[in-house]
């Protein structure tokens, strides 16, 4: 069952029972009060087959594009949609892990060829974050500044490194934190796809519990709201309402760019007789 694929600027509902786990979703993508077109992209696919469910998992994966012209709406799509085929069309006798972090480096090789090819996507690079659970368990490859967090009990934690030339300067003690929030180099990437035919991406992973939300966020929304808002918006409002409140929040405070969210909470259900 494919829960959404779809335009940037729309806003896509779902949630899947009797089947263990059960997700509710949310996401949304909006262009911002300043930028001239959505480069962001989101998407994710949750088999509606209960043994498929179990085996493959659910993935859910967001991007966010970069370069001149049509390159960086091109790449965060592209990137998207060619990883969830990937991996659900990939052999299933890997561990889900390793399936998916193969799939990654064949997105990868795929956004370079398309740059390396077409004269129209020169410098076609993106920010590329991916979140698959199955069972009780959970994984996340990523490749950028787009963030996974992990919130349990209202408390945000962000669990992917952003792969920026900032968080670098912090990471060697040349910047402060708070510097660091501000600084007009923030969105300046040290890794991204497209930029090498091979990227290898950071991975992550653990165990879910009773009550969970994942969060995956592109950059631009995190300029104008903290994940700690965020957190207290969802737990007050629920899934749908949260990402909403949250998108239109960062378009009020400024919306200088794009602004992505997709929300996963993640419950035990017990199968119906």
């Amino acid at each position: 069952m494919l829960i959404s694929a779809g335009p940037r600027g729309s806003a896509h509902r779902g949630a899947l029972g009797s089947v263990q786990p059960h997700f509710e979703v949310a996401g949304r993508s909006e262009r911002g009060a300043v930028r001239q077109r959505n480069d962001d992209y989101f998407a994710y696919y949750i088999p509606g087959d209960g043994e498929r469910l179990a085996q493959d998992g659910a993935l859910f994966v967001i991007a966010d594009g970069v370069g001149s012209g049509p390159a960086g709406n091109a790449a965060s799509a592209e990137a998207t949609n060619v990883l969830l085929q990937e991996y659900y069309f990939s052999r299933r006798d890997a561990a889900p892990a390793a399936r998916l972090r193969a799939a990654f480096e064949r997105v990868s090789s795929h956004i370079f060829a398309l740059a390396a090819e077409n004269r129209g996507f020169h410098n076609m690079q993106t920010t590329l974050t991916a979140l698959l659970v199955r069972g009780d368990g959970w994984w996340c490859c990523h490749v950028g500044d787009s963030k996974l967090f992990a919130i349990r009990a209202g408390h945000p934690r962000q669990v992917t490194r952003d792969h920026s030339l900032v968080r670098e300067m912090v990471r060697w003690s040349i910047l402060g934190q708070k510097d660091a929030e501000r600084h007009p180099a923030r969105h300046v990437l040290t890794k991204s796809l497209g930029i090498d035919p091979v990227v290898r991406p950071d991975s992550c992973g653990g165990r879910w519990s009773e009550g969970d939300v994942f969060l995956l966020s592109t950059d631009g929304l995190l300029d104008h709201v903290t994940a700690e808002e965020l957190a207290g918006w969802l737990g007050m409002e629920g899934i749908s309402a949260g990402v909403d409140h949250g998108v239109d929040v960062g378009n009020a405070r400024g919306g200088t760019d794009n602004l992505t969210l997709l929300g996963v909470a993640l419950r035990v259900e017990t199968a119906e007789a």
